[in-house]
C-alpha cells in the first residue's frame, strides 16, 4: 500500500490526525499502527501482520458474506493509539 493510500484517521472533531512519524494502515481487514523511522521499515513491504516489525498497534478485523472488514472499535482504538504516539513525539 502506498503513502497516498494510507488512511488519516478522523477524530470527532473532523480534522485528520497527521503525524510526520507514525501512521494508521488499515488493509484487508487489518489495521495497524506503524512508525516509519523503525529501523526495519520498509514502505514496499506487502503484507501488514502483528509481527511486522514497525507495527506498534495490531488489530484484525472479522469477515462477513461481503468479505474481510474492520470493526469500528478498532478504528478507533489506533486513533488513540496513533494520538497518544503523536504526543510523545511532540513533547506534550
Amino acid at each position: 500500500m502506498s503513502e497516498v493510500e494510507i488512511k488519516n484517521v478522523q477524530p470527532h472533531d473532523g480534522n485528520p490526525i497527521v503525524s510526520s512519524r507514525f501512521f494508521i494502515d488499515e488493509r484487508v481487514g487489518c489495521i495497524a499502527v506503524r512508525d516509519k523511522k523503525h529501523p526495519e521499515y520498509n514502505e514496499s513491504y506487502p503484507g501488514l501482520h502483528n509481527d511486522t516489525a514497525d507495527v506498534i498497534f495490531y488489530a484484525h478485523g472479522s469477515r462477513n458474506e461481503n468479505g474481510w472488514f474492520v470493526d469500528e472499535r478498532w478504528r478507533r482504538k489506533a486513533g488513540e493509539v496513533l494520538k497518544h504516539l503523536m504526543s510523545l513525539e511532540n513533547g506534550c
